[in-house]
């Protein structure tokens, strides 16, 4: 009979502490997502646009103000830049304040920003010698977030 006793106790013992264990790991999970864009779209080079033809004033025409403008030895540059916004956060909370007088917090988070990037390379008369468009939100997200570029 003693051990039928000893079994019974250790197994209300096991049933309790799983109720207790129970009780406190139902806390609260949250997962947020975040999408953005900075900036206007930006098309692709227009065809008009031929390099040793192409003037200031026409760049200026078809894409407005820039948002970046720079000097260099052989002229300047207009910049033109949109960027794309991804973000990931997953935070799991677990209220054992009933128990042990604390809680517990868990919190991961990560974000992504791409660039589109055009740029016009003048002379320093205002003739356009080249242009540059390079698209980084083409790249896949999945790919970005775990592999170097």
């Amino acid at each position: 009979m003693e051990c039928r006793s000893s079994v019974r106790k250790a197994l209300l013992g096991l049933f309790c502490a799983i109720l207790l264990i129970g009780a406190n790991v139902t806390g609260c999970i949250s997962l947020r997502l975040e999408k953005g864009a900075e900036g206007r779209p930006l098309p692709e080079t227009a065809l008009s646009l031929a390099p040793g033809k192409a003037t200031l004033i026409e760049v200026l025409q078809v894409y407005g103000a820039p948002d970046h403008v720079g000097e260099i030895s052989e002229g300047f540059v207009l910049a033109y830049e949109r960027n794309a916004y991804r973000g990931l956060s997953l935070s799991v909370g677990l209220p054992l304040s009933d128990t042990v007088r604390t809680s517990a917090d868990m919190t991961a988070h990560g974000s992504l920003i791409r660039y589109d990037t055009l740029m016009f390379f003048f002379t320093k008369e205002g003739v356009l010698n080249h242009s540059l468009l390079e698209r980084g939100s083409r790249s896949p997200l999945w790919k970005t977030y775990w592999h170097d570029p």
